[in-house]
């Protein structure tokens, strides 16, 4: 190892030709892909020659070279489980994302069709419901400012109410369609 630690290239040569293979079935085994074994005896050993200077073994180095590889191993693991939980994580927040997505289209569609539905009311219809739902007057309160009765203002509001319920379904009928259609 004070070989290595002087930057002796044969000598980490002779370390890698010596250890790699059986560190490699080792790895092998424990993580059961070819392609991830082969990547962390690389990084051992890339590891090992980057901190040659610094490095200080105090075991054999059979010793030190299993335990750093069941290291990697454990790092392996720990940032498959991190990466699971990231993905997860965005996997729920894309859903919920694609769902308030989804949710304001509704949203802006109702609303517009209601726009529409609102249009089609008659001015003085169109009047009452919009004094008690805009300006939250009360029956008595929009009877006496258009010096009409309350049952007359209650029968517009009702009117309105059902002339925009129907425009609503139809117009949601319609535009369900039209999603299912463009989204399917």
């Amino acid at each position: 190892m004070i070989l290595i630690n002087k930057g002796d290239r044969e000598a980490f040569n002779e370390i890698y030709q010596r250890y790699w293979l059986n560190l490699l079935q080792i790895a092998v085994r424990k993580v059961s892909v070819q392609e991830e074994a082969e990547d962390i005896i690389q990084d051992l050993f890339v590891s090992i020659w980057i901190k040659r200077h610094s490095l200080h073994i105090h075991t054999t180095l059979k010793a030190y070279l299993f335990s750093a590889l069941k290291y990697k191993i454990i790092n392996l693991y720990e940032s498959k489980c991190v990466r699971k939980n990231y993905s997860s994580y965005v996997s729920a927040n894309c859903k919920r994302h694609d769902n308030t997505t989804e949710e304001m289209v509704v949203y802006n569609e109702v609303q517009r069709e209601f726009e529409i539905g609102l249009e089609k009311l008659s001015p003085k219809v169109k009047h009452v419901f919009l004094l008690s739902r805009n300006d939250n007057l009360s029956i008595s309160e929009i009877a006496e400012r258009l010096d009409i009765s309350q049952q007359t203002v209650k029968n517009q509001i009702s009117k309105a109410l059902r002339m925009l319920k129907a425009h609503l379904i139809h117009g949601y009928i319609i535009s369900a369609f039209i999603f299912t259609l463009v989204y399917n």
